[in-house]
């Protein structure tokens, strides 16, 4: 297979740039107020998928079944910051999802993705 066939999409100076696809699961609507964490339990069976998250405004993300408040100059565990109007992706293999704003109340628009096939490969993945 060639590297062209393998990488459809290039930069400028012809480096060819993998890409993976994804295979939708489902999405989640969470609005969130400040400093109030909107939590959710998920099903077990979107453990270790792929979650992208955009969020209308700055918020925490926590993947802990009793998120912990952020403070200063300490560590806590299982919270994703999110910056307003961004796209963050992680993967997680908790069961429970939470939303907490910082600045403003907001809307939190999490899809769930599996990774279906990386084009950078030279089979698929997972076949629908």
């Amino acid at each position: 297979m060639s590297t062209a066939q393998r990488y459809p999409l290039s930069t400028a100076a012809g480096q060819p740039i993998p890409l993976d696809i994804i295979k939708p699961l489902g999405i989640l609507r969470l609005p969130f107020l400040i400093g109030v964490y909107n939590a959710r339990s998920i099903s077990d069976i979107y453990q270790d998928k792929l979650f992208t998250i955009h969020s209308t405004e700055d918020c925490y993300v926590s993947s802990a079944a009793v998120p912990g408040a952020v403070a200063d100059n300490v560590v806590t565990a299982s919270i994703l910051f999110v910056p307003a109007g961004t796209i963050v992706s992680f993967i997680t293999n908790s069961l429970y999802l939470a939303v907490a704003g910082i600045t403003a109340d907001g809307t939190a628009h999490i899809q769930i993705a599996e990774v279906w096939a990386g084009i950078s490969l030279e089979t698929t993945l997972t076949r629908i």
